[in-house]
């Protein structure tokens, strides 16, 4: 926590200086993120100011309860998804040599206008004073919020009903709370040394500990050299309530992508659509992922499951199969928050895919300034595609007489000129049922055949343009 600037002492207040002290505050400008997905440099002024009308907002709403049950109940699903990802069941002894154990139950996201909004619903939706948060700086120099509490009264009276869809280890590590709670006081040497093992392994993966389960042991029960008794393993049940769609969009939002793959085939470049969810690789992340993957293809979407070194992951590629996740997604597209720029990329670029134009220079070029409009790790930029894309089509109309696409010569059929050069003839995809769709161009209208081939161009040019722009109004980004 050394990087955090503020902590909140009230959940649910917006945040004003008085209500906070300060830890190693930063007047330095760093990154956040804005609505459209790109990187922003903010202040701390700014973030708080973002975040404090994200919360006043919610909070208005909620006094005005234009929430009904239904949408209460989406959020809690959403948000169990993504706890499920991005959540975590902790803790910390009070020392080396005592069992007082600290829980804590946290969730963590990068700093948008979108994830203060989420969170700030749902801080508007939990009973006053239960989660806390902080807004601080992560490894990478990013803003970050982290909501979080170290009550067991609210972990387990707030947060396990609420948490209650959890799958895998997140839910069984609720169990394994309980017991740690109920051992806390015992004096049994056999339950003190469950109590240790419990606390070390409440899910199956989790940050670098500061203490190891050995060095805790050595210092707690100097005389036990086996901390692997078999009465320490206990068979904690998992969770009997089916997963749920808005269950896998939240676990969207934490570790799940969705985006546009170009794959360049030497002649051409492959626009693959793709979305995937991964997870660190244990036995329990495998089944959940496993399990995403049958709830999909139950709601008609092909998957494919996979292990990738110490990853798991579930995928959906291609546009066929990721049109069927869009049309399950396209009802629920307020509760996308910070992922709404990928969808919005995706549906706008699977659109033009679906347009099923060949050798389209304008639309190649406003796919590639699609899928570039926000902010990624990529292996090249958008200019190396232009590029690739010139040489393509370079070598694509070598052979034509117009040098150029939808533009092709027209002969004489008849009389003496009989196969000769009569017109230049714009030809408009047919799949954009643009009408007319031919039109001639003479050389003796425009003063020669050059002249005639360049307002062919033209109006190619303004009719496919029109186009485009008319179509992709349905699709903002």
């Amino acid at each position: 926590m050394n990087n955090l600037f503020y902590l909140n002492t009230t959940t649910g207040s917006p945040i004003s200086p008085e209500r906070y002290y300060s830890i190693n505050s930063t007047n330095t400008p760093l990154r956040g993120f804005d609505d459209n997905g790109t990187e922003s440099m903010l202040s701390k002024e700014e973030v708080l100011s973002r975040f404090n009308d994200a919360l006043r907002s919610a909070m208005r709403a909620e006094q005005a309860n234009t929430s009904d049950d239904a949408t209460k109940l989406s959020f809690q699903l959403l948000f169990n998804g993504l706890f499920q990802a991005e959540g975590s069941w902790t803790g910390s002894f009070k020392s080396l040599w005592v069992l007082h154990f600290r829980p804590s139950c946290s969730v963590t996201q990068l700093a948008s206008t979108q994830s203060f909004a989420f969170f700030a619903r749902l801080l508007s939706l939990l009973p006053a004073n239960t989660l806390k948060y902080y807004i601080g700086i992560n490894n990478y120099g990013n803003w970050h919020i982290v909501l979080y509490t170290h009550s067991w009264d609210v972990i387990f009276n707030t947060m396990f009903p609420y948490l209650s869809y959890l799958q895998g280890d997140k839910f069984t590590a609720m169990g394994k709370l309980k017991d740690l709670f109920d051992l806390r006081f015992s004096t049994s040497f056999e339950d003190r040394l469950r109590a240790v093992w419990l606390a070390y392994n409440l899910t199956g993966v989790g940050a670098p500990r500061d203490v190891t389960l050995e060095t805790k042991m050595a210092a707690m029960f100097p005389n036990v050299t086996d901390y692997s008794i078999p009465n320490f393993r206990k068979d904690y049940a998992s969770n009997l309530v089916p997963m749920n769609f808005l269950f896998v969009l939240g676990f969207y939002l934490g570790d799940g992508g969705m985006y546009i793959h170009l794959r360049d085939e030497g002649s051409y470049i492959s626009f693959v659509p793709q979305f995937k969810i991964s997870q660190i690789l244990t036995d329990s992340n495998l089944q959940v992922i496993k399990d995403i993957g049958d709830l999909l293809k139950s709601l008609g979407v092909v998957t494919q499951v996979g292990v990738n070194v110490n990853v798991c992951h579930v995928k959906v590629v291609g546009v066929i199969n990721l049109t069927s996740l869009l049309s399950l997604i396209a009802s629920h597209t307020d509760l996308l928050y910070w992922k709404t720029p990928q969808y919005n990329v995706v549906l706008r670029v699977m659109a033009m895919i679906n347009l099923n134009v060949k050798g389209w220079l304008e639309l190649w070029k406003e796919m590639v300034d699609t899928i570039y409009s926000i902010d990624n790790v990529r292996d090249n930029d958008a200019s190396h595609w232009y590029r690739r894309f010139d040489s393509i089509y370079s070598d694509l109309v070598s052979d034509m007489p117009s040098k150029t696409t939808f533009v092709t010569t027209a002969n004489h059929k008849v009389g003496p000129h009989k196969g000769e050069f009569k017109c230049w003839l714009v030809k408009l995809p047919k799949s954009l049922r643009l009408l007319p769709r031919e039109k001639s161009f003479y050389p003796s209208t425009y003063g020669g055949r050059e002249e005639a081939l360049k307002a062919a161009i033209i109006y190619r040019d303004e009719m496919l343009s029109n186009y485009l722009s008319q179509y992709l109004i349905k699709y903002p980004m």
